[in-house]
């Protein structure tokens, strides 16, 4: 939900919904996956308005939860979250590394998506660091397999120049609103007469 609130545009509120949710509970009594994957859209908001504190924050919970809960999936999600924590924070060279062996990981277990998007991390990283080749491979790695995955590309021009906080993305407020009515199980009808007032 969060984060479709962001492609609307709203990343500054999508990010306000989630930081509640770092160090919510002791890491024993939560299902790891769930976490990791709130931990993912953290990450990937607060890397995009620059909240610092938040992205180190995410980035250690999901190392202690790695630590307490370890287990090949969950090790290689906080990879790619440590990863790109790493990279917003200006340590490319440390976040590449962690993303490399997360998408190898990711790869051999069967999750061609997570592996796309962490593809995509590396592209971003390659460009940072004037590694246009490996960008490009990387880049296009990632893109054959969403496509293959019939998942949206994202474009190359985000891969080299991501969005900056609050620019518009793609949905407009009224397809989010249809969304998150979909996500609370609304069938259609439902949602005509919500659009009806």
């Amino acid at each position: 939900m969060a984060l479709l609130r962001a492609a609307a545009g709203q990343v500054d509120e999508a990010l306000d919904a989630l930081r509640p949710t770092l160090g919510l509970s002791p890491f024993a009594e939560q299902p790891r996956l769930p976490h990791l994957q709130r931990l993912l859209a953290v990450v990937e908001l607060a890397d995009q308005v620059g909240d610092v504190e938040t992205l180190a924050t995410a980035a250690r919970e999901a190392a202690e939860l790695s630590e307490a809960r370890p287990g090949e999936v969950t090790d290689a999600l906080a990879q790619v979250i440590r990863g790109r924590a790493a990279i917003a924070l200006g340590d490319t060279t440390a976040g590449v590394a962690l993303l490399r062996d997360a998408v190898a990981v990711l790869i051999d277990v069967g999750l061609p998506y997570e592996a796309a998007c962490g593809r995509l991390l590396l592209a971003r990283a390659a460009t940072v660091l004037g590694d246009e080749l490996t960008s490009s491979m990387e880049a296009s790695s990632a893109a054959a397999t969403l496509d293959r995955l019939g998942a949206v590309t994202v474009p190359e021009a985000e891969v080299r120049s991501p969005r900056k906080a609050g620019e518009r993305g793609p949905l407009s407020g009224r397809e989010v609103e249809v969304l998150e009515l979909v996500a609370e199980g609304l069938t259609i009808p439902v949602l005509e007469r919500s659009r009806n007032g």
